[in-house]
């Protein structure tokens, strides 16, 4: 049965897990074959009977599975299915997860389908009221994340018709057997759902007038004029920034120096020390340095240079204001770290260095539990000194304890310093040793989202460099294919931390990988938006392989210039890759060898001056970049 609205197919969807649909099994009522939202569709149907003189159209999807498989085209098969004039969301204790086939695949899909139709997300009533075309109905009181995401999407407060038995350490759906006068709420099931359907005939209503005629078909014959203006400058956006790409090196070398806008909130974290300066304990001053910096890139109003810019100061010290001006940025927080038995000691200071004076200093002599809140501490020190406001969505990340076995977080420290040396030395016993002390991690505590992340993404490095992929267990894992590991451990970890931007970020690698760009941009764009600060150049990589030079180049180079930070060593090599691309060769190896002249063992930078000199026949250079690679692989 069609629409009461012709070119769309239904009346209403409605959305759900189907975890919230399982048949109940009595607890002292009859017991019924039908889950909570199959009784409540019914009881709707019946109302909507009573309330309107045409038959009303619900897509409701009865499958037991929670979403399509995956040899399913999840796009074509709901595409007609959500061209819908109303969607209901059944907002349970589940509903709100970013990784559930009803959030990305209903929810969030309707939700783009609406800003493209005739009507939009919201109509107006004919008493002159708005109302969204989104309903929610609700059957749980939610957390205050799930509450403030779904918010977040909906772009204001959740405004939802209440289906909650609410009582004394009870919270559960509203049943049609309860009685009013029970339930705190003093809510009726069956009032509630008359008010569904009145929602329904108002906004079913409004579309149906004249008025609503008139503005859909003004809106959707938006004058030329405007279409024309809009591909005019996306013309002349992407001749200027083929303009800024000739001429964006001179700038840097030349220009850029004497124009650096100072900026208030921007600062850099420089490695930490290791107090006992034993090689083989440094992972531990790393890993607090790399989580307080992480700590910092999740509050938006302070600009903070990544790990890769910075690492060029660990055993080449300069002075503050040097290190200040090379970075463009108005703080510099250094400090040295070390574990000794159960005891941690921890110092940091934070250095105002335009002004060359030290503003904050403090040493924690803790137990090693108190790791979590000591990071979180002093990132937040730092943002009270710096006076950057903090968001309570940023001050819960920030204070989120990833585990409470602090065994399994010095596995996960040392597995994560083993990633990083394999991204360098690509040796298989780095490899071998970064997944095993993550499993072992992962052993000692199996709720550890940001291990399973980590291996996703050693596997990840590996994926980019071989082409017979290491022995990684699949047997183990059940699993058919290597990337499918990769999807494994990034489901895994989102399931466990929804707002995790490492696992955001894997799962844009596994779509990238899979030439799935759409999909990769809103997980790598998501990572950005949670404080991952290499998300920038993984999303420019696949800019650049998709084609979009100008986006790419946007990505690798803009975006650092708008937050007023020196390009580092991997942007150089970035931007060298797109000359390739377009075979501007000589361009490319001017930026590969800036690269190189940043960081004289960046092995990114010999390696593609080794290729283009290939390609160009030079093979004595070639040669000498060679055993050059081969010098600072080793």
């Amino acid at each position: 049965m069609p629409s009461l609205i012709l070119s769309f197919e239904y009346d209403i969807f409605i959305s759900y897990r189907h975890k919230d649909n399982l048949p109940s099994q009595g607890f002292g009522r009859q017991a019924n074959n039908d889950g909570w939202i199959t009784e409540f569709v019914q009881n709707l149907k019946k109302e909507l009977e009573a309330t309107f003189k045409e038959d009303i159209s619900i897509y409701f999807d009865e499958n037991p599975h929670d979403g399509l498989l995956e040899t399913h085209d999840v796009d074509d098969s709901l595409k007609e299915k959500l061209k819908c004039l109303i969607f209901i969301p059944i907002i349970s204790q589940t509903y709100c997860d970013p990784k559930s086939f009803a959030w990305r695949n209903e929810f969030l899909v309707f939700k783009k389908l609406v800003d493209e139709d005739q009507f939009g997300l919201k109509v107006k009533l004919a008493g002159g009221n708005v109302a969204s075309r989104i309903l929610p109905v609700r059957i749980h009181d939610l957390d205050t994340d799930d509450k403030a995401l779904f918010e977040n999407e909906l772009g204001g407060v959740l405004r939802a018709i209440e289906f909650i038995y609410k009582a004394p350490g009870v919270n559960r759906p509203l049943t049609p057997s309860d009685k009013k006068e029970d339930n705190a709420s003093k809510t009726f099931y069956r009032d509630q759902v008359n008010k569904v359907a009145n929602a329904t005939k108002e906004i079913i209503t409004a579309f149906k007038s004249p008025t609503a005629q008139a503005t859909r078909i003004s809106d959707h014959h938006q004058p030329k004029d405007n279409e024309l203006k809009y591909k005019k400058s996306i013309i002349a956006i992407i001749a200027l920034a083929t303009l800024l790409i000739t001429g964006y090196f001179l700038y840097l070398k030349f220009i850029a120096p004497s124009e650096k806008e100072t900026l208030d909130k921007s600062i850099a974290v420089l490695p930490f020390k290791n107090l006992d300066n034993e090689a083989q304990n440094q992972y531990y001053a790393d890993g607090v340095m790399d989580e307080i910096l992480n700590h910092l890139a999740k509050i938006k109003a302070i600009r903070v240079v990544p790990r890769t810019s910075v690492e060029q100061y660990r055993n080449n010290r300069k002075s503050a204001s040097q290190i200040s001006e090379e970075l463009n940025v108005s703080y510099l927080l250094d400090g040295t770290a070390q574990q000794i038995a159960d005891r941690i000691k921890i110092s940091v200071q934070l250095i105002d260095a335009k002004g060359d004076r030290q503003l904050w200093s403090e040493t924690f002599e803790r137990s090693n539990d108190d790791i979590f809140s000591i990071q979180a501490e002093v990132a937040q020190k730092v943002a009270q000194e710096l006076k950057a406001q903090i968001t309570p969505q940023e001050k819960s990340l920030i204070n989120k304890i990833p585990t409470s076995n602090t065994k399994a977080y010095d596995y996960y420290l040392r597995g994560k310093e083993y990633n990083n040396r394999f991204l360098h030395s690509r040796d298989l016993k780095d490899f071998a040793n970064a997944v095993a002390l993550q499993k072992q991690a992962i052993a000692l505590d199996s709720n550890f989202a940001n291990a399973y992340a980590n291996i996703g993404l050693t596997y990840s490095w590996n994926d980019l460099s071989y082409a017979n992929p290491i022995d990684v267990d699949f047997l183990a894992l059940g699993e058919p294919k290597y990337r499918d590991s990769i999807y494994y451990y990034a489901n895994k970890a989102l399931a466990l931390n929804p707002n995790l931007p490492d696992a955001f970020s894997l799962m844009g690698w596994y779509y990238g990988m899979g030439n799935q760009f759409d999909k990769a941009k809103l997980n790598f764009q998501k990572a950005i938006e949670l404080g991952q600060l290499e998300a920038h150049t993984w999303l420019g990589l696949g800019n650049m392989v998709r084609g979009d030079y100008v986006e790419a180049y946007m990505n690798w180079t803009m975006t650092n210039l708008s937050k007023g930070s020196a390009l580092r060593p991997i942007d150089y090599t970035d931007v060298g890759l797109l000359y390739m691309h377009i075979g501007d060769l000589e361009q490319a190896k001017n930026y590969h060898l800036e690269s190189i002249r940043l960081q004289p063992d960046f092995r990114w930078g010999f390696r593609n001056m080794l290729y283009i000199l290939a390609i160009q026949g030079k093979f004595d250079e070639a040669y000498s970049y060679s055993k050059q690679l081969l010098s600072v692989s080793n």
